[in-house]
């Protein structure tokens, strides 16, 4: 017996792990402005990035049925 995968599903199954991914990086980056080592301005900038890359896997993403 051969295991067959679903290319697509296997596809659109990484693009929702890289968003979540990024989201809580951006989680990440309010726990460290909390905490005191960086300033508000530099996970800003962190941030302005994390979104722009989450919205690039929301388009690569199909739409849901």
């Amino acid at each position: 017996m051969t295991a067959s995968f679903d290319h697509e599903t296997l596809d659109v199954y990484k693009l929702e792990i890289a968003r979540t991914s990024a989201a809580e990086s951006a989680a990440s980056l309010d726990v460290i402005v909390a905490r005191g080592p960086r300033s508000p301005t530099e996970a800003e900038n962190g941030k302005i990035l994390l979104h722009r890359i989450i919205s690039i896997l929301v388009r690569l993403s199909p739409p849901i049925p």
